[in-house]
């Protein structure tokens, strides 16, 4: 095949509509089932090989979903005004409440001098008022922004975007914090939000939730003049009558990425960006008798997975969402048993406080979930493995899913169901409406099947782009053929099936021309009894300018022998490594550093002077 024919085709699939994508993906389905016959062109953004695992009659109900604009009005169509949306520690909200609070909010938003384009700062946890300012900022055609930090980067980010007209805080914020805003911004008032501002009934609140949130106040809170709480600030936005046009597509909020390559960098969506994922995560919003409960616990609302695939995409296919933002991460076993979800979205981290808990009774049963989902960063084989077997030895005999994903992408970009699959080492498909291609790093030269290349997202859930217009230019890029790719900077390869397999980032480059991804030899090292957690790490060669080394970090199951190990470990390197990935040494260390709920590369390189 031409490089012009192919160039020619691409533009002819590009110019297609919606309707006829759509059409084309349940053709190729069909063709991955063997319905029809015809060739492949080698190219997995063309052929979508992937599509012949999903069902076709699946395809068709994607293609006959209802479609909306704005997030408010999926909930809209899902949920009645009596329904209780949200289960927040044991207190049930409708959505004629959170609506309600929501319109006052904007009303009052308005009130304060808010316009199409500004946004709200907050410093929220998972609370439901963090919800009812989404719905309130889409309906105004603003933004909300949630970053948990320190007052010098809340200052910093306030200062750098003229669009932040008010911040919104819990009401533990301290004196010192309010006061570096007031001097040092324009912010001239501040929403503060009582934890507990939802609960109708205190006494529903358990002690371990109660110990969590007191221990949030100092005695230091600030009573500046100048703070509104949002009880206030529902009662103004309550007298006010007001309508809201607003026009065009806009920035609805924006989420963090977790700085695990880097500077955390802003990360701006629309309502059509939101939708564009929820609406692959909710296939089938009807339910029967009573409705599942999601639960989304700990995690605060500064990343898009948070926002996007665990608070919106439950409740948008009419599930109950439980909220537990202040749940201790070791009580995370806990607030399981308490409540018995029959969904959770996890981290790693979070499956690990399971595992280990010894409060969980060896014949618990866990058969209330229906689906538990990963995400984060990616597992080893081994710790796949322990996973299903936790939950066979609890009777949860189901299926678990994970996925690659990174926020700029909307957060999901594949799923991998099942423990064949996962423990293959893929990360799966992409998900029902996503087209993923392998492509030469920073350019537009799509790479064939088992071929190692850059990994690169079209289709909807995009981030409209950073704050910093440089780095949108560098990961969004329109291709030859008319299309917009998100460049993700990740390594991988795609199979003739249509399995992702994704490698990490750009990998160690090792002397003299050799690239080794920290997975693969992990991978290998965790298949070892004793190993609890593999770590590799990349150090500057010393010897050869401009490349790296690497090195490896093993945190060891409780008791073991280290020195017996060292040897397995040797053993392992010295029959199954090719030269290049062979470690420049081996470091014991007790545990794995975490940073924003992931593995802490960055600490072990700068500790170990690598």
């Amino acid at each position: 095949m031409t490089e012009e024919y192919l160039k020619k085709l691409k533009e002819k699939i590009a110019n297609l509509s919606s309707v006829e994508k759509e059409d084309r993906d349940i053709y190729l389905s069909k063709f991955g089932h063997g319905e029809f016959l015809g060739p492949k062109v080698g190219y997995s953004s063309v052929d979508k090989p992937w599509l012949g695992m999903y069902p076709t009659v699946m395809l068709q109900a994607f293609q006959n979903r209802r479609r909306f604009n704005r997030v408010i009005d999926n909930l809209d169509a899902v949920w009645t005004n009596d329904d209780e949306m949200i289960n927040y520690y044991d207190n049930l909200i409708t959505k004629r409440e959170i609506f309600e609070n929501a319109l006052a909010m904007a009303k009052a938003f308005k009130s304060y001098g808010m316009n199409e384009g500004d946004s709200i700062l907050a410093s929220l946890e998972s609370v439901p008022e963090y919800i009812e300012l989404f719905l309130a900022v889409e309906m105004i055609g603003c933004s909300i922004k949630n970053y948990i930090g320190s007052k010098e980067e809340i200052v910093g980010l306030i200062n750098d975007d003229n669009s932040i007209k008010l911040y919104v805080a819990p009401d533990y914020i301290t004196k010192d914090v309010t006061d570096k805003i007031y001097n040092e911004t324009d912010i001239k008032n501040i929403i503060t939000i009582d934890p507990l501002l939802s609960v109708k009934d205190k006494s529903k609140v358990r002690e371990l939730i109660k110990e969590e949130i007191d221990s949030r106040y100092t005695g230091n809170e600030s009573n500046d003049s100048r703070n509104v709480s949002l009880y206030d600030f529902y009662l103004i936005g309550k007298e006010i009558d007001n309508n809201f046009v607003v026009n065009g597509v806009h920035n609805v909020f924006s989420s963090f990425t977790s700085g695990s390559t880097g500077k955390p960098k802003e990360v701006l969506f629309t309502s059509e960006a939101v939708l564009g994922i929820i609406d692959q995560l909710s296939l089938s919003p009807s339910h029967d008798g009573e409705r599942d409960k999601w639960l989304f616990a700990f995690l605060p609302p500064s990343i898009a997975a948070g926002v996007i695939a665990t608070m919106l995409y439950p409740l948008a296919s009419g599930k109950t969402l439980i909220l537990d933002p202040y749940c201790r991460l070791e009580n995370l076993d806990l607030e399981m048993m308490h409540y018995e979800p029959n969904g959770w979205a996890l981290i790693p981290l979070f499956f690990n406080v399971l595992l280990e808990s010894e409060r969980i009774p060896a014949d618990y049963d866990m058969s209330y979930f229906k689906l538990f989902g990963f995400g984060a960063e990616p597992m080893t084989i081994n710790f796949i493995n322990k996973v299903q077997s936790f939950l066979e030895q609890h009777n949860c005999n189901i299926p678990f899913s994970s996925g690659y994903g990174l926020s700029e992408g909307g957060s999901g970009l594949t799923v991998a169901l099942g423990k064949e699959m996962l423990s293959s080492g893929t990360s799966g498909i992409p998900m029902i409406n996503t087209t993923l291609g392998i492509f030469e790093p920073k350019t537009d030269i799509e790479l064939g099947y088992n071929q190692i290349g850059e990994i690169c997202k079209n289709g909807p859930g995009l981030m409209s782009g950073y704050s910093d217009k440089k780095l949108t230019d560098e990961a969004l890029k329109v291709h030859s053929d008319g299309t917009l790719w998100l460049h993700t900077g990740d390594h991988g390869f795609m199979t003739e099936q249509g399995l992702l397999f994704v490698l990490g980032r750009s990998g160690i480059r090792v002397y003299p021309d050799k690239v080794v991804f920290p997975l693969s030899i992990e991978n290998k090292l965790c298949r070892i009894e004793e190993v609890k957690d593999a770590i590799v790490v990349s150090g500057d060669d010393k010897n050869n300018e401009g490349y790296e080394l690497p090195y490896l970090f093993i945190v060891p199951e409780k008791d073991v022998d280290q020195v017996e190990l060292l040897s397995k470990i040797n053993t392992v390197i010295n029959e199954e490594f090719q030269q290049e990935e062979k470690p420049e040494k081996v470091f014991f260390i007790e545990k794995k550093p975490i940073d924003h709920f992931k593995t802490d590369r960055k600490v072990l390189k700068k500790e170990y002077k690598l």
